[in-house]
């Protein structure tokens, strides 16, 4: 019978486990590589999938102010202007059109704030001068401004409504000045 002899059969399993635990972390690596190749191709589709999303909302929001330049004009008009006539001498039905109209406005760009972090941007009316993204900055500011003009009936329902809208968007333009009764938002708890 043959006897069994531990110090050979341990040399035995030594020589096997080296190369399987060097092939396992061979493995462990590329399956690694694999999965942050994955997680930046899904991070990518994202990205492309919420730039299309806020594109298709720019076109909305554009188409919107083509079909309807009365009502745009009269809902981010400031009160008494000649503009706000269209709505302010309108039945009620043109009158909750223009409330929903003034609500859709504010919810574009407080979608737009939820999708670019505050930090990246300078402040409203603070783009850095002579850089290449000066005039979109200016752009910027300015579009804000327009919309949201003090006593228009898009800055009232903003102020109506301020808590149900993202801490980002009410504070920049709180902190520009912009649509003159909005109170900074609560810290967070």
């Amino acid at each position: 019978m043959p006897t069994f002899d531990l110090d050979t059969t341990k040399k035995w399993v030594e020589i096997v486990a080296a190369p399987a635990a060097v092939i396992a972390l061979i493995f462990l690596w590329a399956q690694s590589c694999q999965m942050s190749e994955q997680n930046d191709g899904l991070r990518t589709t994202i990205a492309q999938a919420d730039n299309h999303d806020l594109f298709q909302k720019t076109l909305e929001f554009d188409q919107m102010m083509l079909t309807e330049p009365e009502l745009y004009k009269a809902v981010t008009a400031q009160e008494g202007e000649p503009e706000t006539k269209y709505i302010t001498e309108a039945d009620s039905t043109r009158h909750a059109k223009a409330e929903a109209l003034a609500t859709y406005i504010i919810d574009f760009y407080d979608y737009v704030f939820e999708q670019y972090p505050a930090s990246e941007y300078p402040e409203i009316g603070n783009s850095a001068s002579g850089s290449k993204e000066s005039y979109s900055f200016k752009a910027w500011s300015n579009a804000l401004t327009d919309n949201f003009a003090d006593s228009s009936l898009v800055c009232r329902m903003l102020i109506k409504n301020q808590d149900g809208y993202g801490d980002p968007f009410v504070s920049r333009l709180h902190k520009a000045g912009i649509c003159p009764g909005l109170h900074l938002p609560a810290p967070a708890s």
